[in-house]
């Protein structure tokens, strides 16, 4: 192709069938000690096994060395020898780094194999490796371009091992493996002397102590071909010889508004520090040991920024060039494929990554006239983007499951993710106005965090200095300190974010609490929080959620009762899928079937700090579970979907996660584990084995020291008394109950509640505390899963058995798997079918025909008067029995009986019969546009309301009073003061009035609306779709556009809505594969430019951000694939699990 005496580059190309290619480039530069090989392959696939072999003759290698394994150092075995097999360990954390436990047989395979990226660094997936001789001759091999590795499939955490490049040993002779698989390859092979490539090294080694910092010559290990990757690949000179590493001194800084003082040092000091940092290390290499992590930023958040703004007046000249030189070498650095992936595949884990990529973010604001000071910041806010993506669990609708549930645990890593992200985004909101975190996946993660919170706990956090009510989170995940998670000031400060984004996500995320403080904060570091303190109130109560039972994609079953009351409970029931994630806990499939409990102020369940998180253990050891004997192990219950339905339904609840078929982990010896919740009295854990001899099962339960366990009741066979035991660690306790088959078991936190119809027996290593075996008065196995209980207000009938009961009693019958009969001590009668037939307490009885799964539960007060719900997912036909002289009602609407058979619509609804007035469904304030001194409210009015009730309150929610009332559809307040209020509207149908009524906030002020934030632009083929966030009281939004070479912005959109596709756009396309790492011009005259508006009662906003389009910026750049969350990760497809554990690509639909 091309001969000269710079360089030299031939290609060669090779077909086959089916319009397959393959094209091999061949580049000889002159003074370079190697040759580069870049590579496109079309058309071909894994099945296709077609590869490329490289084997090396009359070369006798002994050593070999890639890089440092996952940040460790052995400075007495540095090199791995080349026909010595590595092993690595079974891994029980999800990601699976090092796979199943692997003994290599380098003639086969060797363990090491080249890739770009390495997730969470680098461990067998290497960007270079060396082999060489005892004296002789050293052979490397290294990426080259790391953009130009591809492989096309958008990989999560790493790119997928199709296009890796392997490596064997065999019969004495080296062999580099090159898969052709679809997509590009670049890598580099270097050929030099032993001693050459030692004494380079030996050199590099004096620059490197001469830095004076943490990374000597004596305290790592690397090769030749380390350097050459340096200096050829991660920072060549086509890379950065247009990087701008110098900034005006008369230039702006960005003044972030830090409150509390770094502790005194001089200038000369500050110079030091950071000529020490991980920035001084970057020609080590990127991602890797030897080299700079990601992670290694995090000095750039705690100390560094604020300390530039402290002394870049008070260094020399020469000082300050050296301190910014260094400062704005990490923005262009973080940029590039090596250390960030994100062009190609998506790095992980997300919180590491984000010490990286946040960098720019503070960059922009630090130095806002630096040329790629607007790239930066729209890289940051485009990573903020794409990550929410591929790393947070999408909605399931099949499943009724809600997404947002991060990669990361609440335990400690979601937060440490928020620590960059938000430090940058306060630099740039505090400097510029800029808040880059509003979009669709951090308001659904906004909302896991707030129904993942449990029931006000009496506990003392890092903010408190006594102990208060409060809810925190699980203590689910690394590092949580197993008894409780704290809300963490990221909370609020997500809230204030959201507000002109999603600004009810915003309410109910300032709910209830004050800003609290940053995790794991040190005393000599920066302080963002008073940064945002210094931007914003830090005072909003926010407004009520009315928190309810919820499933959470990826995360498990919360069953919540008395919310808002004294009698508030909550229940967290574990499930964790398969899919990115990160630290949720190494036993138990990331501790699925792990149960949390809290009532009445109280904590009834916890374990040591890493129980449930970095410990590698068996999968009960320590924790709140149940396993089932197999393969050697008690295994719980391991990954699977959400697939079983969720019942509320008031008086009672039904949930269950079950093991996966599919996979075996623990089935069928296991099938799944259920709770039934009685009001707010007691629950029912029902663990249900599935073989057909014995089970050996183990049940665990364990607290924190500081806590005391429930009341817990065991029903069926007693365990021997040999079979229990007792454990303890530092910081908690509990028992273990071994035994075989299914296990049903009570419950609660209450005095008065116990089962009746025998007696109790107190294993005797729990003496001190109120744990029973319950021995029935009754034999044979149709009573078996046949209780009564005891409460001070009512004497139960429960009903559980995974097999089925037939029950025929004079006073009551029951047909079916699960159920119960509660006798109030008022006179009431409560009856709940979650799983079955038939239920029937004297002359009263529910029967059930249903396809599909289907549950009901009644409340019956007199003959002419019950009330209930149910939720259905098919056809149902419904017999009640017993009432007379009243009318069935369906969410407030009379129903057509056939004789006493009502055909019950699918989905949730309330069912009431009575000889009255039916009670209407609530209705709610759906929007608000707020006018001078009051807001023009858009009621959702229930079907079944004759008027609508409009109550103010002033006081958060906690007295209300009517307003005026509606018939129609929307009302106005008027004449209110300026301040914070909310207003809900209240159903009523003549002398009824609905249960209940969700609250909406009000803000009354003269100030005008805030500007739509969140505004984003998809480019398509003379196309582009623009999206905005929603503004609190405004129902009305116009988009302007400003054509190419106009100077004037026209209206293109007005309404409601908050997204709008404008067509036929003259030279507009989509993205550009890779975006743009060049500075953005600064005249943009050359795109479409938009902006949007809100308009209300108070006026029209300012303008919102600007965005154009531009098909190479990074502001309007999107990945090559779909834009779904992928589960197939990485780490979840071969060599890491088997190939029949792999995960599905997706969710269903």
């Amino acid at each position: 192709m091309e001969s000269g005496p710079l360089f030299a580059q031939y290609a060669m190309t090779y077909r086959f069938g089916n319009d397959a290619a393959y094209r091999l480039d061949i580049k000889v530069v002159s003074g370079y000690p190697f040759v580069i090989l870049d590579e496109r392959i079309e058309g071909l696939t894994v099945q296709d096994s077609v590869r490329m072999e490289l084997t090396w003759a009359d070369f006798a290698p002994v050593y070999r060395y890639p890089l440092q394994w996952d940040r460790t150092f052995d400075s007495r075995f540095p090199w791995y020898r080349i026909d010595e097999p590595v092993y690595t360990n079974y891994c029980r954390e999800d990601p699976a780094w090092t796979g199943r436990g692997t003994l290599e047989n380098v003639a086969e395979r060797m363990l090491f194999r080249l890739t770009p990226f390495g997730g969470n660094s680098v461990r067998e997936q290497v960007p270079l490796i060396s082999f060489w001789e005892e004296k002789g001759d050293e052979l490397g091999i290294f990426v080259c371009d790391h953009e130009r590795w591809d492989d096309g499939q958008y990989g999560i955490w790493q790119q997928g091992p199709d296009l890796s490049v392997g490596f064997r040993y065999r019969d004495k002779q080296l062999g580099f493996l090159y898969p052709l698989v679809s997509g590009t390859r670049s890598t580099a092979i270097a050929l030099y002397g032993v001693d050459e490539g030692e004494r380079a090294c030996e050199m590099f080694d004096r620059a490197l102590d001469a830095i004076g910092g943490s990374m000597t010559g004596k305290n790592t290990a690397y090769r030749y071909a380390t350097l050459l990757h340096s200096q050829y690949a991660l920072l060549n000179l086509d890379r950065v010889k247009n990087w701008q590493l110098e900034y005006p001194k008369e230039g702006a800084r960005g003044k972030i508004p830090f409150q509390r003082p770094l502790p005194k040092s001089s200038p000369e000091e500050f110079l030091k520090e950071v000529k020490r940092s991980c920035m001084a290390y970057y020609m080590m290499g990127l991602n890797g040991y030897p080299g700079v992590h990601s992670i290694e930023h995090r000095n750039f958040y705690g100390r560094l920024t604020q300390g530039y703004l402290d002394n870049y007046q008070l260094l020399d000249n020469t000082q300050r060039r050296q301190v910014e030189a260094l400062l704005l070498l990490a923005g262009y650095v973080n940029m590039t494929e090596a250390m960030n992936a994100i062009r190609t595949c998506l790095a992980g884990t997300a919180n590491m990554a984000a010490d990286g990529w946040s960098v720019t973010g503070v960059l922009s604001a630090l130095f806002p006239e630096h040329e790629m000071a607007r790239t930066w910041a729209d890289f940051f806010a485009k990573s903020l983007e794409i990550y929410g993506i591929f790393y947070t669990r999408p909605d399931v609708p099949r499943y009724e499951s809600f997404g947002g549930r991060w990669v990361e645990s609440l335990g400690i890593y979601n937060w440490a993710y928020f620590k960059p992200t938000v430090a940058a985004n306060l630099a740039l909101w505090s400097t510029r106005g800029e808040n880059r975190f509003p979009g669709l996946q951090m308001a659904r993660r906004g909302r896991w965090m707030t129904d993942m919170l449990t029931a006000p706990v009496r506990v003392r956090t890092s903010a408190d200095s006594t102990e208060r009510l409060q809810r925190v989170y699980t203590a689910h995940g690394a590092h949580s300190g197993g008894r409780f998670v704290e809300q963490y000031s990221y909370v609020y400060q997500l809230a204030r974010f959201l507000e002109n984004y999603d600004p009810m996500q915003a309410e109910h995320l300032y709910w209830g609490r004050d800003m609290g403080r940053a995790p794991e904060g040190k005393p000599n570091d920066s302080c963002w929080d008073d940064v945002f303190a210094a931007c914003s109130e830090t005072s909003n109560n926010g407004t009520d959620p009315h928190l309810k039972s919820v499933k959470y994609t990826g995360h498990g079953i919360i069953l919540r009762a008395g919310v808002g009351t004294p009698e508030e409970l909550s229940i967290h029931l574990d499930q964790v899928d398969k899919g990115p994630n990160y630290r949720w806990g190494n036993q138990g499939s990331g501790h699925s079937g792990g149960l949390y409990f809290y009532a009445g102020g109280k904590i009834y369940c916890g374990h040591e700090n890493e129980a449930a998180g970095d410990h590698t253990q068996n999968d009960t050891d320590g924790v709140t579970n149940f396993g089932v004997m197999k393969d050697g192990t008690f295994r719980t219950v391991g990954y699977n979907e959400l697939t079983a339905p969720l019942y509320d339904l008031d008086i009672a609840q039904y949930a269950e996660v079950r093991s996966s078929e599919k996979d075996g982990y623990s089935w069928p010896e296991y099938l799944s584990r259920s709770i039934l919740l009685v009001g707010t009295d007691y629950f029912l854990i029902y663990d249900q084995t599935g073989t057909n001899w014995r089970a050996y099962h183990r049940f665990s339960w364990f607290v924190h020291k500081k806590d005391q366990l429930p009341r817990i009741f065991f029903f069926g066979a007693p365990a021997r008394r040999d079979h229990w035991y007792t454990a303890q660690t530092e910081n908690s306790r509990g028992f273990y109950r071994d035994n075989y088959g299914s296990l049903l078991t009570l419950v609660t936190h209450k005095e008065g509640v116990k089962p009746l119809g025998g007696r109790l027996q107190k294993p005797s290593l729990l003496a001190s505390e109120e744990v029973y075996e319950h021995r029935s008065d009754r034999r044979g196995i149709e009573y078996e899963g046949i209780c009564e209980i005891a409460t001070p207000r009512s004497r139960d009938i429960i009903f559980r058995n995974g097999r089925g009961l037939h029950c025929q009693e004079p006073n009551y019958a029951f047909e079916g798997e699960a159920g119960l009969i509660r006798r109030m001590n008022s006179g009431e009668i409560q009856m709940a079918l979650f799983r079955g037939s038939k239920i029937a307490y004297g002359p009263l009885a529910m029967e059930l025909e249903a396809q599909g799964d289907c549950a009901v539960a009644m409340t019956f007060r007199n003959p002419s008067s019950a009330t209930g719900r149910y939720k259905s997912y098919g056809a149902a036909t419904l017999r009640i029995r017993g009432l007379k002289g009243g009318r069935l009602h369906i969410d407030g609407v009379p129903a057509t009986l056939s004789g006493q058979e009502i055909d019950l619509p699918v989905g949730e609804h309330v069912i009431e019969y009575t000889r009255e007035e039916a009670v209407p469904m609530p209705s709610l304030v759906a929007s608000a546009e707020y006018t001078p001194r009051g807001a023009e409210l858009v009621i959702g009015k229930a079907p079944s309301a004759r008027e609508v009730v409009i109550e103010l309150s002033d006081d958060g929610g906690k007295q209300w009073r009517e307003v005026g009332r509606c018939d129609g559809n929307t009302f106005a307040l008027k004449h209110l003061r300026p301040g914070k209020y909310h207003v809900r509207a209240v159903s009523l149908n003549g002398g009824k009035r609905a249960d209940s009524a969700p609250e909406y906030p009000l803000y009354v002020d003269e100030r005008k609306p805030h500007a739509p934030e969140g505004v984003r632009l998809r480019l398509g083929e003379r196309s582009a779709t623009l999206s905005w966030g929603t503004v609190p009281g405004v129902r009305r939004y116009v988009l302007y556009r400003q054509n190419p070479g106009s100077g004037r912005f026209r209206v293109v959109y007005e309404g409601e809505a908050t997204t709008f596709t404008d067509r036929n756009l003259s030279g507009v396309r989509p993205c550009d594969r890779y975006p743009s790492d060049r500075p953005l011009e600064a005249d943009r005259s050359a795109f479409y430019r938009y902006c949007v508006v809100a308009v209300n009662g108070r006026g029209t906003s300012e303008r919102s951000a600007v965005v154009d389009t531009d098909p190479a910026s990074w502001a309007n750049w999107y990945p090559a694939t779909e834009l779904r969350f992928k589960r197939r990760s990485a780490f979840w497809m071969e060599p890491y699990v088997p190939m029949d554990e792999e995960s599905a690509p997706y969710y269903p639909d």
